[in-house]
């Protein structure tokens, strides 16, 4: 296993421990840029506007049209571009049991190829996705700490006196 490369592990609610991979940071971006495509496909047909439908129904609603006016702009703009949502959006649907499965299973294909997407989604709704998502993070956290503390001597006699 590479150094850049490590391994956390994330219990799903039926007791199966899989062994989710953290990735070096250009692995991570791509996993990002991954999620938030799942992320515009959650919203259906229309995507962006789809996704807006309430808060453009209310724009209109109450004669705002200066506003309404800019946000189907800018929703153009992010359909046309292509444009993924930011990081916080990306970071909610996270914890959703469709984002978090994703997650999971993008992070597990190599270590567990053959588990379906579906088997994780299955295990998950609102309240057991959060638990399962803490867990990950908590887990995340940790590595992160563990790799980026100094590196201890190999023994007493190379411990610098002082």
């Amino acid at each position: 296993m590479s150094l850049l490369v490590t391994e956390i592990t994330v219990t799903l609610p039926s007791g199966t421990v899989l062994r989710c991979e953290v990735l070096p940071q250009d692995g991570e971006d791509r996993l990002w840029q991954e999620l938030g495509r799942h992320l515009v496909a959650s919203y259906g047909p229309g995507g962006y506007f789809a996704n807006a439908r309430g808060a453009l129904d209310y724009l209109q609603k109450e004669g705002m049209g200066v506003a309404y006016s800019q946000m189907v702009s800018e929703l153009t703009r992010l359909t046309a571009t292509k444009t993924t949502p930011g990081l916080q959006a990306i970071d909610e649907f996270r914890q959703t049991p469709e984002g978090l499965a994703k997650e999971l299973f993008l992070r597990t294909r190599k270590t567990h190829p053959e588990l379906a997407e579906e088997l994780i989604r299955s295990q998950l709704n609102g309240v057991t996705a959060w638990r399962v998502c803490a867990e990950m993070w908590a887990a995340l956290a940790d590595d992160h700490k563990r790799r980026s503390a100094p590196a201890e001597p190999a023994n007493q006699a190379d411990k610098p006196v002082g």
